[in-house]
Order: structure tokens, then C-alpha cells, then sequence
């Protein structure tokens, strides 16, 4: 599953229904997982939302946590 969202965020930032969609997951279960992802500082918050208002995640960049 970490590969999964990894890859999706590889595209560029996106919210949680945005990785849903990319991945055919239902938004709960994405977004368990990458409430998990933020926790241990492998994808990050942008502090911007999506068109919809929802946040907006993406992946680290070298050396950054």
C-alpha cells in the first residue's frame, strides 16, 4: 500500500480522495494509511488545499522530513 501512495504522490502533490481515485481505494481506507505515511515523515502536508478544500500531501524531498 505504501508503494501505491508513493507512486501516486509521485505525479505531484494531491489530497486524499485525489490518491483514492488514482489508486481504486475507498478515501477511508487511503487516508488511514497516509495519516500513517505523515506520522513517520514519509510523504509530508503541503499547507495548501485542492480545489475542493481538502490538503494536499507530497513526497520528501532528498535529505527533508
Amino acid at each position: 500500500m505504501k508503494r501505491r501512495i508513493r507512486a501516486a504522490l509521485g505525479t505531484g502533490e494531491m489530497s486524499v480522495p485525489a490518491v483514492a481515485d488514482a489508486i481504486g481505494l475507498p478515501a477511508s481506507e487511503v487516508m488511514w494509511w497516509m495519516m500513517g505515511l505523515v506520522r513517520y515523515g514519509e510523504i509530508l502536508p503541503t499547507g495548501r488545499t485542492d480545489g475542493n478544500g481538502y490538503r494536499t500531501y507530497r513526497l520528501p524531498q532528498e535529505g527533508e522530513s
